[in-house]
């Protein structure tokens, strides 16, 4: 998986097994809203930094079904 990572300013790709799944809720007055969100940690030039990658739901699914 790729991801844009801001502290390193350039992509980065990220083995799909170590892509977490992360799903947040949030109170709108129209009802709850859901954003279905991607998460890693990628290391560039040994500097480690986390990345995070909002996607479909469809995308959101199929990680979470991994496993």
């Amino acid at each position: 998986m790729e991801f844009y990572s801001l502290k390193h300013r350039q992509k980065v790709s990220v083995p799909d097994d170590e892509v977490r799944t992360r799903l947040t809720t949030r109170q709108t007055r129209n009802g709850e809203q859901h954003r279905y969100m991607l998460e890693a940690v990628a290391t560039v030039d040994g500097v480690a930094g986390k990345v995070h990658k909002f996607v479909s739901k469809e995308v959101f699914d199929a990680f979470a079904a991994r496993g």
